[in-house]
């Protein structure tokens, strides 16, 4: 397994490395830093990674993470090379979708797919300083999930896009 060697992120890789060995898969934690991690991602060289992202808006990561990789800048981190063209479509119509239930519909379609596909595999959930002074969960909102698409719904930007 990969990570950067952060402390908090060694950590959580730590522990999600040794997630495999209690169903008999060996695995070994490969702590890097970022100038050398992060090129693993985008080059494919990862067969297990843990890391965050962080977007302005709900496209930002289905497009990286998810998106079939392209000229455009879709699947640039997408290391395990999954590829659906009907989600690249869904994921291609949401930034340009000027109403906002449509693109709420679209998102919702997006992760949907994105789940069924097995497209990522979530390992932890990073509480946020929401969820932190909620007691662990914020009222209304669902915990980030380490990789897939997750709308905004916070920050100085807020964008309420998280599908009903």
């Amino acid at each position: 397994m990969d990570g950067v060697n952060v402390a908090l992120r060694e950590h959580v890789c730590q522990a999600i490395a040794a997630m495999p060995t209690q169903v008999g898969i060996r695995s070994e934690l490969h702590p890097s830093p970022g100038t050398q991690f992060f090129p693993m991602i985008t080059q494919a060289k990862v067969s297990l990674a843990e890391f965050g992202f962080t977007t302005e808006d709900a496209w930002q990561g289905p497009n990286g993470l998810l998106h079939t990789r392209d000229a455009n800048g879709g699947g640039t981190f997408n290391g395990g090379r999954h590829s659906n063209p009907r989600l690249d479509a869904l994921i291609d119509a949401i930034p340009t979708e000027p109403d906002a239930g449509r693109r709420h519909a679209l998102i919702a379609e997006a992760r949907k797919l994105a789940a069924d596909d097995i497209a990522d595999v979530p390992q932890h959930a990073q509480l946020g300083d929401a969820e932190k002074s909620a007691g662990g969960r914020a009222a209304g909102r669902r915990p980030a999930r380490a990789l897939g698409p997750r709308p905004v719904t916070e920050g100085p930007r807020r964008r309420a896009l998280e599908p009903g």
